[in-house]
């Protein structure tokens, strides 16, 4: 079957508005059950099998501690964070900060953790009540999918929205450049970040990831007034046969 990017867009923008306005407690419980799945022993050994296969890369037995490991270990740094409506207020100075969503994400998926990234990445755009699209690497899309399906699973069990996380089946630079023009936020797992999708070209090539703009300036990518940016000078550093030149004297 044919992946249509348009139509899981679609999908994923529906999931996104039945969840935009979820209180704090129905996204920890639908981001716990998420994470009780993928931290399953079972779960673990077939997506660390699937991942050392697909891409040749890595140790079978490292990568089940390591899937288990590091959903357990954001699931720990994620309890009592707020992410829903208020999440801080200074009375003394009459500021309250609300937390808002910013829609759906395209992830692109690097070979080298093809089931780790995935499950890290959905689980912290769970908290955040955001919908997420997965494009795979060619290598390891078996991989990236399974474990997509592994939290569609998670969610069905506790009555939310399964379109929240896909994955394309049958991944390409065009089904991936298509992904990145259709949805409002791109990440890249290679290059650690996000940004506004008027800031990525288009191309083959993660290059267009530049994590120094993420979140900085207007979304046109110019730079707010309000918050200039500086930059520190680099001190130099003394070359260490100088050094021990002049410690000798």
């Amino acid at each position: 079957m044919e992946d249509n990017v348009r139509e899981m867009y679609e999908k994923a923008r529906a999931a996104f508005a039945i969840v935009e306005f979820w209180p704090q407690e129905k996204v920890d419980e639908m981001v716990l059950a998420v994470g009780w799945e993928l931290q399953k022993p079972e779960t673990g050994d077939e997506l660390a099998r699937l991942a050392v296969e697909g891409s040749g890369i890595g140790v079978y037995e490292d990568k089940v501690h390591k899937i288990g490991t590091k959903v357990r270990g954001t699931l720990y740094d994620q309890i009592g964070v707020k992410t829903c409506g208020l999440v801080e207020e200074d009375k003394a100075k009459g500021i309250r900060k609300y937390a808002k969503p910013i829609g759906v994400i395209a992830n692109v998926v690097p070979c080298t953790n093809p089931e780790s990234t995935v499950c890290c990445i959905a689980l912290s755009t769970l908290k955040t009540r955001n919908a997420i699209i997965c494009s795979p690497h060619p290598r390891t899309e078996l991989a990236t999918y399974t474990t997509v399906e592994h939290i569609r699973k998670a969610l069905a069990k506790v009555g939310a929205p399964v379109d929240l996380v896909q994955c394309i089946r049958h991944t390409s630079n065009e089904k991936t450049q298509e992904l990145m023009a259709n949805c409002g936020w791109s990440r890249s797992s290679m290059r650690r970040g996000f940004l506004p999708r008027r800031l990525a070209p288009a191309t083959s090539s993660p290059s267009w990831i530049q994590p120094s703009r993420i979140f900085r300036g207007s979304p046109s990518g110019s730079e707010n007034p309000r918050r200039p940016t500086t930059r520190l000078p680099v001190p130099r550093r003394t070359p260490l046969r100088s050094r021990s030149a002049s410690s000798t004297r």
